[in-house]
This record gives structure tokens, sequence and C-alpha cells, in this order.
């Protein structure tokens, strides 16, 4: 398994380097990441707020297992995250900063 490394205002965040962040079509990372500039000794550094990074892994997370599984209740809670985060300008502020098209979820 790869891993790609984020520097997120201080917070280093290892992730699969086949996380579904890295393959949003278009996105900010997914560019990124074509430049290998995610290594353990020199992360990637995004100046966002860690906690809301979190979020919007767990929102990119709760899309694609809703696509791959057929348990309604990703579908349910995906729906109220989406709602939640529409209501977060801050949240919204970072998905467009890393151009995230959040009309998809």
């Amino acid at each position: 398994m790869e891993y790609l490394y984020l520097n997120v205002r201080g917070q280093i965040i290892q992730l699969d380097s086949a996380h579904f962040i890295f393959t949003v079509e278009d996105s900010y990372l997914n560019k990124m990441k074509k430049h290998n500039c995610f290594t353990k000794e020199n992360p990637f550094y995004l100046n966002i707020n860690p906690y809301k990074f979190h979020k919007i892994l767990s929102l990119i997370d709760c899309d694609a297992e809703s696509k791959d599984n057929y348990d309604k209740k990703f579908n349910q809670l995906l729906s109220k995250m989406y709602n939640e985060y529409m209501n977060d300008s801050e949240l919204m502020y970072i998905l467009h900063k890393l151009e995230i098209i959040y009309d998809n979820f």
C-alpha cells in the first residue's frame, strides 16, 4: 500500500494513495498528486482547518460507500451530512479551495 502525506496546518495526515479525496476528478489534490509532492519527508501543505478537513474526508468516504453499498443508511447519512455541510460556510470555503464540486454530494 502506498501512502501520501499531507500537512494540514501542522497536523500530518497519512492517507492511502487510493483514498477518494485524491480521485475526485479535477480536484486540487488530484491535480497535485501528479507532481509527487506528498512524501513523508516533505508532506504537501494545506492551510485549512484540520478538523474541517477530517469532516470533508468523512463526507467523501460516506459518499463513496453510499455508491458501493446497498445499505440505504449510507444514503440517509450522506443526506444529513450534506445538509449540515451546506450550512457551514467554512466547510464550503474548504471544498471550494480544494476544487471539490460539492453539488455532486
